[in-house]
């Protein structure tokens, strides 16, 4: 995991630690695309509201 500018290594990630990395910033990505315009699945699953 590296951190800041310029990037220090702060510590190693495991295989999965990467992997769920790499699965959030995708969704992050269709978020980002919905914002601006050109995409409509927002990558995220909607959380029930607290009043349901």
């Amino acid at each position: 995991l590296v951190v800041g500018i310029p990037g220090k290594v702060v510590r190693s990630l495991s295989d999965t630690e990467a992997a769920d990395l790499i699965d959030h910033a995708k969704k992050y990505e269709k978020l980002a695309r919905v914002h601006a315009g050109t995409g409509s699945d927002l990558g995220f699953e909607r959380m029930p509201s607290a009043s349901s």
